[in-house]
């Protein structure tokens, strides 16, 4: 039995068409496919033109009679993205591609799994140089403002006050 599955397997990568091949054979699929490359060349070119935060999150959701659908995981994603939809349009255009609409929509998951920020330190790490300049600058202090407050408490907290 298992030399069976071993030469079906090697038939499959040898002489047998891969999914491409597969999907070409019939009109349907054949569209699928040349859908699909059509909207990996946009996504390429998005990468080129946006700034490196919003190229790797934004995704080419659509594309349809002459209108781009873009996905973003956040409001400031997309208010950021829509400051930038001119100069894209014009890359996009300038590249050779017919588009009359830019649509932005704000996919909360963005398609990826939800990864927890992990959580922050609620006080990080002064050194002692540090400290001994923030107990300096608070003798220096002539009045009791904003500032004073401040660093009383910051001393209070690390033990130097």
């Amino acid at each position: 039995m298992e030399k069976t599955a071993k030469t079906r397997r090697a038939g499959r990568r040898s002489g047998s068409p891969d999914a491409l091949s597969w999907l070409n054979q019939t009109t349907r699929g054949a569209s699928v496919v040349a859908t699909a490359q059509r909207l990996l060349e946009v996504q390429g070119q998005l990468r080129k033109v946006l700034p490196t935060p919003l190229n790797e999150s934004c995704q080419v959701l659509r594309w349809q009679e002459d209108t781009l659908t873009l996905g973003v995981p956040t409001s400031a994603h997309s208010a950021k993205l829509r400051q930038l939809l001119p100069r894209l349009a014009a890359s996009l255009q300038s590249s050779g591609w017919q588009l009359n609409e830019i649509r932005v929509r704000v996919q909360a998951d963005g398609g990826r799994p939800y990864v927890p920020v992990p959580p922050r330190d609620p006080r990080p790490e002064i050194h002692e140089n540090g400290l001994e300049s923030f107990v300096a600058l608070r003798k220096n202090l002539s009045t009791d403002g904003p500032l004073a407050r401040a660093l009383d408490k910051l001393l209070q907290r690390r033990g130097r006050a």
